[in-house]
């Protein structure tokens, strides 16, 4: 569904790449950073924009975003973690089958939710989200995790069936939600155009989630309790 107006998300976009070029100068991890076709270092990731700027604060703190989520699991949500992905042309990364409650311990896990927002047109070509039908319903699978980087998960391939995949293109300011159980993936990017969207994840009043051992989910860190009192941000 439509959510967001150009003029918003071309915002959010332009202060993304600004921030994410310079985090890929500074830090140059292999999760923030593709290798373009002519061997420059390009970003794939934003981590934690809440922190960076209020601007992202105010996006995801905005009535649209509540009117979203409010009905699904309840008010005064949490954000969880937040982050961008970007494919840039012809050399964005794939992103393997997996679901996000196995970064987040959350309990019951349907007080969770992600929100995935694009931020430029999203098709099968640059690299759009793929579904598994109905895979909420299974509960939590086994992830695998490379050694040299936990954060890149994924489900075993016996767990796939790829007939059931789904592809969910999104126009720019389209906002797409799914379970916290459910299967996804997205493709590289084989075209001419950018694929950049901005994914965050909430918790609901009443439920936990802690997190994977690599990182705290950000109600458990005092610096985000600080600014949503701070900057009385609260869906």
């Amino acid at each position: 569904m439509n959510v967001f107006t150009r003029n918003e998300t071309d915002e959010i976009a332009s202060l993304v790449n600004q921030l994410a070029i310079k985090q890929t100068l500074d830090e140059e991890e292999p999760v923030l950073i593709d290798v373009s076709e002519a061997g420059k270092l390009t970003p794939r990731k934003l981590a934690e924009p809440f922190y960076l700027s209020p601007r992202f604060r105010q996006f995801l703190f905005s009535r649209q975003i509540a009117q979203l989520i409010n009905p699904i699991i309840g008010p005064d949500a949490d954000l969880l973690f937040d982050h961008v992905f970007m494919k840039p042309p012809r050399c964005g990364a794939q992103k393997h089958w997996h679901q996000d409650g196995f970064y987040f311990d959350i309990a019951p896990p349907e007080k969770g939710i992600t929100v995935w927002i694009a931020l430029c047109d999203a098709h099968e070509e640059n690299g759009c989200l793929r579904y598994m039908s109905g895979s909420h319903k299974t509960g939590l699978l086994p992830h695998k995790q490379p050694e040299n980087n936990p954060a890149l998960a994924q489900v075993s391939k016996d767990n796939i069936d790829i007939e059931k995949s789904v592809a969910v293109p999104a126009k720019r300011g389209d906002v797409i939600l799914h379970h916290y159980h459910t299967l996804h993936s997205s493709g590289p990017n084989h075209s001419t155009d950018s694929r950049v969207a901005y994914a965050t994840h909430w918790l609901g009043k009443g439920s936990t989630g802690a997190g994977a051992s690599w990182f705290k989910t950000y109600p458990l860190r005092e610096e985000y309790r600080h600014l949503i009192r701070e900057e009385s941000l609260r869906l």
